[in-house]
């Protein structure tokens, strides 16, 4: 209905869908040409079985992580379907590139490279998913005041702010680049954090604001309804007061073919 009502949204909603939909029925042709067999599948996804060799995301970057999150152990890569409208960082090709990759695929001229992922830990217990991307970790509204201690190192500070975002190397050009962080090449297992808005309290000024490091950050939450965002809003994890959270770097890798995309070059 708003579609109908809005020829701007018109064009440019319906453009996306036809080329989303062109790009699933190449790519589903090619494999069918080249004799693989598959499976299809819409997200959100939950797990992909290990009979599986290769998971294909077949969209943009929120399609690839939204897929990631449900793959452990399996090769992955992305395929864009749209030129027009999808940065497509995490993908490893186009469309129009599909046939000629998936053929390097097969005859294993092509390998894929591990992008590292982040483990969060909360009073001890490994939380699912990883994070390919980068997590929030804020209050559970995210207008209200984030409270916290933050240790890094061997130091370690009491916080209020907007919340803490913490990203991998692969995620360094996205969110966390926005508040002021640094691009990093994709090939880095370290994490990067950057505080939000952080608040100078009277007699207490913060300096653990950003970093870019190898070692875990450990932050305690001092406010009853926290929360971490992983990869965006999808995946939402509560974290009430005196609860601990520990982000470790160079977590459970994925493995991803990128043939076609400079980007992970940088």
């Amino acid at each position: 209905q708003l579609v109908a009502q809005d020829s701007g949204a018109k064009e440019r909603y319906l453009l996306a869908h036809d080329e989303n939909q062109a790009a699933a029925d190449t790519v589903t042709q090619c494999l069918t040409d080249l004799g693989v067999s598959f499976d299809v599948d819409s997200r959100p996804l939950t797990h992909v079985k290990d009979e599986y060799d290769l998971v294909l995301s077949v969209g943009g970057d929120g399609t690839f992580l939204s897929v990631a999150q449900a793959v452990s152990g399996l090769p992955m890569m992305g395929v864009n379907s749209s030129a027009t409208f999808s940065v497509g960082r995490f993908c490893g090709t186009h469309v129009n590139d599909f046939e000629k990759v998936m053929r390097g695929v097969l005859s294993g001229d092509l390998r894929p490279v591990p992008l590292y992922r982040i483990g969060i830990e909360l009073d001890g217990e490994m939380l699912e998913p990883p994070v390919l991307n980068e997590v929030l970790f804020a209050h559970a509204v995210p207008a209200g005041t984030s409270r916290y201690q933050i240790s890094v190192g061997a130091k370690t500070e009491r916080h209020k702010s907007s919340g803490i975002w913490i990203a991998t190397a692969p995620g360094s050009t996205g969110a966390i680049h926005s508040a002021g962080g640094t691009p990093l090449a994709t090939s880095l297992s370290g994490l990067q954090f950057v505080v939000r808005e952080a608040y100078n309290e009277p007699g207490l000024v913060p300096h653990l604001l950003r970093g870019v490091q190898k070692e875990e950050i450990e932050v305690k939450s001092l406010m009853q309804d926290g929360a971490l965002f992983i990869d965006g809003a999808r995946v939402i994890h509560a974290v009430k007061w005196g609860q601990s959270v520990r982000f470790k770097a160079g977590h459970n890798p994925l493995w991803v073919y990128r043939p076609s995309a400079p980007f992970f070059d940088s």
